[in-house]
């Protein structure tokens, strides 16, 4: 029987996670969530497939229960959030993965915020939240993922390939194939 190539198994995948979690920011407590590990195919790029996967991601987040949506990304991938998500860059706030010496911080990074603030509650919070320093509680050396949860952003294994498989824990994501 012929074995199919892991290369012809895994081409034009494209995936966008969904990472969620709880803070607490000016004495409230806030349910926050952004996209992650949004990685496409080398070969498959410029085809629109993250474009799709990231707008499927925010719209996950805008139907869910979430108050805040937040994320970083590279400086020069701000434009294309804007517009695959209407992700807004957040210039006047910092990221931190806590207060611990050594918790991963946004401005060193050079990394660039975005936000959207979805309920009414961060709504009515948006001074609050738009000038700031955000702490995620997050231990020393993660980024918006909880606790002994390791991000997974590598492409496919061969044998997961045809179905949909999301990182670990907390993250939930969404696959597009090409057809």
């Amino acid at each position: 029987m012929p074995r199919r190539s892991s290369s012809a198994s895994t081409a034009g995948w494209c995936y966008a996670g969904v990472v969620r979690t709880t803070i607490r920011h000016a004495g409230q407590s806030f349910a926050i969530a952004g996209p992650s590990c949004v990685a496409t195919d080398p070969a498959y790029r410029g085809r629109g497939f993250a474009t799709r996967a990231v707008a499927a991601a925010t719209r996950s987040i805008e139907h869910s229960d979430r108050d805040v949506g937040i994320f970083t990304c590279d400086p020069p991938l701000a434009r294309f959030y804007a517009r695959a998500g209407a992700w807004p860059v957040v210039p006047h706030v910092v990221l931190v993965g806590s207060r611990d010496e050594g918790a991963l911080d946004s401005t060193p990074l050079g990394k660039a915020g975005l936000m959207r603030l979805f309920s009414a509650k961060a709504r009515a919070a948006a001074e609050e939240l738009s000038h700031t320093t955000i702490d995620l509680g997050l231990p020393v050396g993660q980024f918006l993922w909880g606790p002994g949860v390791r991000p997974r952003c590598e492409a496919p294994a061969p044998d997961r390939a045809a179905g949909a498989t999301p990182p670990p824990s907390r993250a939930s994501g969404r696959r597009f194939r090409r057809r």
